[in-house]
């Protein structure tokens, strides 16, 4: 196998070093070391690889150097030589770095677009692209000057996660009996919503099945969002919310432990490598979603996203959930979703289209190309910048003139 370079970025001021797409990265390298490195760009480094720190390459830099020092940082980068490399960026900020360096090496340059909002009018295009999600696949598939290459290869897991993980639950042993539903999210603005749904989610079940339990486990961003969270749970005993690192590393880990899972993004392929019944936020509803055979496409369209409305999904489908405290519709259900996580969230699957779209991708990128791609993420990035700062003018000056 050829030498396979994973950069990723890790900047304070965007990145939690937490994000579905890390430990993507890292499933990918683990089934393709030693030929593979993890290189991390950025201002600090990733929690998500701290148990791995010895095997990461990190290079620490300022996110202005991607605009005018990256041949300085490049210089850092260890010789390459030997076997034919691909340098694979899991985002646009590591892909401009890495690109500097497939340019040096005469090397391919393949670009991940993890989840997150869709691709838009400010995303960089790179010839060589992967896509987390159909919505982006479906977007730059129609573009008028799209990438050579592309595919759709989403978040991958293994069966099971962190077996040899020897954490004890986060539940309580006299929980035993109840249904237990377990919500893993950073506590902050984009999953404030769903956190809320959850909640609802339990009172919900507590009314209409029977007893349940709830655990929230998540990295505080936003001490306000945190505040609001406890105002909502108040005195009760049956939600608990668990913010330390003993949780939040690696907190895949405790969904063996639960029976229903909210989830987003790469944690809904976790929770189907366990088997566990799933729900999923819906924008502007009560509750989430129930994920089965009529709810499942249209959420996976957009990565199982915050972003789903009810106008995508058509049903919360909370009535099939309830079929499925019957054990044998709950086996059916299992079979549907086991055949679903194959298709779509196997890694050995990912990892095998992953090789088959290195070998597509023969060009090695070029130093004009270098600069198009840094030129153009920089005119994006300031056209975003502008135009997000425009638009809070406008929405201001409107509250003004109405006041």
């Amino acid at each position: 196998m050829d030498l396979v370079y994973l950069f990723i970025s890790c900047f304070k001021d965007s990145n939690t070093g937490l994000g579905g797409h890390y430990y993507s990265l890292r499933a990918f390298y683990e089934q393709m070391k030693p030929l593979a490195c993890i290189v991390v760009v950025g201002d600090f480094f990733p929690q998500a690889y701290s148990d791995i720190e010895n095997e990461v390459f990190f290079l620490r830099v300022k996110k202005i150097n991607a605009l005018f020092s990256i041949k300085k940082v490049a210089n850092r980068f260890p010789a390459i030589s030997g076997a034919r490399s691909y340098f694979h960026a899991f985002d646009t900020i590591s892909a401009i770095f890495a690109s500097t360096y497939a340019a040096r090496s005469l090397s391919a340059l393949i670009v991940t677009k993890p989840g997150g909002p869709p691709v838009n009018r400010y995303s960089t295009i790179f010839r060589n692209m992967i896509v987390f999600q159909p919505e982006d696949f479906k977007i730059l598939s129609e573009l008028k000057f799209k990438p050579r290459n592309l595919a759709l290869i989403s978040n991958r897991v293994s069966h099971k996660i962190n077996s040899n993980d020897i954490r004890q639950s986060p539940f309580l042993d006299s929980e035993a009996e109840m249904l237990k539903l377990l919500r893993i999210a950073r506590i902050g603005k984009t999953y404030f919503e769903s956190i809320i749904q959850s909640i609802n989610l339990l009172e919900k079940i507590q009314r209409e099945i029977g007893k349940a339990t709830l655990v929230i486990i998540g990295v505080v961003e936003d001490e306000s969002i945190l505040s609001a969270i406890i105002s909502k749970i108040g005195s009760r005993a049956d939600v608990k919310v668990l913010t330390t690192p003993e949780f939040t590393f690696k907190a895949a880990h405790f969904v063996k432990y639960c029976d229903i899972v909210i989830a987003t993004g790469r944690g809904v392929g976790e929770a189907m490598s366990e088997s566990k019944r799933i729900f999923v936020p819906v924008t502007g509803c009560e509750y989430p979603a129930f994920l089965c055979p009529a709810t499942y496409d249209q959420a996976f369209y957009k990565n199982f996203s915050p972003r789903l409305l009810l106008q995508d999904i058509g049903t919360l489908s909370f009535d099939e959930f309830k079929s499925t405290i019957d054990e044998e519709q709950l086996t059916c259900h299992r079979e549907w979703m086991s055949t679903r996580f194959n298709e779509d969230h196997l890694l050995s699957v990912g990892v095998s289209n992953l090789l088959k779209f290195y070998e597509r991708c023969t060009s090695p990128v070029g130093f004009l190309e270098v600069l198009v791609y840094r030129i153009t993420w920089i005119s994006n990035t300031t056209c975003r910048f502008i135009g997000g700062h425009l638009k809070s003018a406008f929405a201001l000056a409107w509250n003004f003139s109405k006041n």
